[in-house]
């Protein structure tokens, strides 16, 4: 009897095992809003390589590097050192230059934010600036929130999205269909600032899985 409760109990264990195994399978962060799986976008930041064909360009970040903290899909991402400090601090872009404007009309942008406990407020939108023979015009999309996590996690991933071809010029006349020569070289990228309630914020965000289809 005595060798019968033993191996029963050697059997309840071992499932315990596998058990626990397979649930370390799992994706750490679905209740960060993470997509797990591959990542077959466009910029996936896999690698420092594909980290750094990107710049910053305004004052909110202060440093990006590749890192494996978190990610929305794949293993890798963009961390951002963030300094938002408004009005004078109040706003970073993540920049890509040397890119022919034909890449992008018609098409549809969209980026994963991770986003921070503490940054209540804060939005995002895309932009790209054309070149000399453009007059270094500049067109931007309309104002997205971005939610912060709320206290569950350390942070939440956002997804936000915009066409191009919507996007208007800080005139705000006109869009980006008008333009008539598309083979001009332009930068462009995300951009994430403070709302005007935000509160400030000093520490580490994330951007993973940018697309362009």
């Amino acid at each position: 009897m005595k060798r019968i409760f033993t191996l029963l109990m050697i059997i309840v264990t071992v499932i315990a095992i596998v058990s626990c195994g397979k649930l370390k399978q799992y994706p750490a962060g679905p209740i960060e809003s993470a997509a797990g799986g591959p990542d077959n976008s466009t910029y996936p930041f896999e690698s420092q390589a594909d980290v750094n064909m990107f710049s910053l360009s305004g004052t909110g970040f202060t440093a990006l590097s590749y890192s494996t903290d978190v990610a929305y899909e794949g293993t890798g991402c963009v961390k951002l050192d963030c300094n938002f400090n408004a009005p004078n601090t109040a706003q970073g872009r993540l920049a890509i230059g040397n890119v022919v404007l034909s890449t992008l009309v018609g098409k549809t942008i969209t980026a994963a934010i991770w986003v921070p406990l503490g940054m209540d407020s804060y939005g995002g939108f895309f932009y790209f600036q054309l070149g000399a023979s453009g007059n270094y015009a500049w067109y931007q999309s309309p104002w997205i929130n971005i939610n912060p996590s709320n206290g569950a996690v350390p942070g939440i991933w956002n997804v936000i999205s915009a066409d191009v071809n919507s996007m208007t010029p800080a005139s705000g006349s006109g869009t980006a269909g008008t333009i008539a020569d598309t083979t001009q070289t332009i930068t462009w990228g995300v951009v994430v600032g403070q709302g005007s309630t935000a509160p400030n914020y000093k520490g580490p965000m994330y951007i993973d899985s940018i697309n362009i289809k």
